[in-house]
């Protein structure tokens, strides 16, 4: 009688810590933001630039480009993790310029003050 008290009580501890890091492991990392929520955040600190829809399509051509760039460094085997962050680091550099080279001056300065507001409250 023991025995099969002792064994229920192990499967039910065992279950239940399973279902804990089942649920850790579809839970975002702290301090990110899920996929969903970044692109609506996103959408919104574009949409307070008043693009045009040039800008918007320059825009998605750009995002597009840079996710491909992105995804070629990370797959690439040859590099040391040390030299991927470099390139990537640079890459993003490279993508920021780009960004700005969109916007007009106006936009720019709206861009900048949003931008600075999100960081000061991280």
């Amino acid at each position: 009688m023991k025995k099969i008290v002792v064994i229920a009580s192990l499967v039910l501890i065992g279950a239940n810590g399973f279902s804990q890091a089942k649920k850790e492991l579809n839970e975002a990392p702290a301090g990110t933001i899920a996929p969903a929520a970044k692109s609506e955040n996103q959408k919104d600190k574009y949409k307070d630039l008043n693009l045009t829809d040039d800008q918007k399509s320059k825009m998605k051509e750009l995002n597009k480009k840079n996710k491909a760039d992105k995804a070629k460094i990370e797959a690439d085997g040859t590099l040391a993790a040390d030299q991927k962050a470099a390139k990537l680091k640079e890459l993003k550099k490279e993508n920021s310029k780009a960004f700005k080279a969109i916007l007009t001056p106006q936009q720019l300065e709206t861009y900048k003050a949003t931008h600075s507001k999100s960081k000061d409250s991280e």
